[in-house]
C-alpha cells in the first residue's frame, strides 16, 4: 500500500494497492474486475478516479522499490477532499493479516 500525498494539490492523496496474482486465473480476473471497476466510475462522477497497471508499477511509483513482473498488478485511486472525511488530517491504516487474490472475491 503506498498513499502518496500531492503538496500542489492538497486536497487529494493517491492510494496504490500493489498485488501479487498467483496464477494465470488470477491475472485475468483481476483485469476484468478492474474494469468493471472503470466503468462504474464513468457512471458516477463522484466516484474517485481508478487506474490498473499489470506488470509495472504507476508512474506515482517511479523511482521507488515497487515490483515489477508477470503476476505483478497496481490499483490507483485518486480521493479528492480528504480533509473533509478526515477532520484532523490523519490518516489510520490497519493492516490485513492476510491478503485475498481476486478469486477469492468471486462469489459463484
Amino acid at each position: 500500500l503506498y498513499l502518496l500525498m500531492s503538496f500542489s494539490k492538497k486536497d487529494r492523496v493517491t492510494v496504490v494497492f500493489s498485488t501479487v496474482f498467483k496464477d494465470d486465473d488470477d491475472v485475468v480476473i483481476g483485469k476484468v474486475f478492474m474494469q468493471e471497476f472503470k466503468e462504474g466510475r464513468r457512471a458516477s462522477h463522484t466516484a474517485p478516479q481508478v487506474l490498473f497497471s499489470h506488470r509495472e508499477p504507476p508512474l506515482e511509483l517511479k523511482d521507488t522499490d515497487a515490483a515489477v513482473g508477470d503476476n505483478i498488478g497496481y490499483i490507483t485511486f485518486v480521493v479528492r477532499d480528504l480533509l473533509t472525511h478526515f477532520p484532523s488530517g490523519k490518516i489510520h491504516i490497519h493492516p490485513s493479516h492476510s491478503l485475498l487474490q481476486p478469486s477469492e472475491l468471486v462469489h459463484w
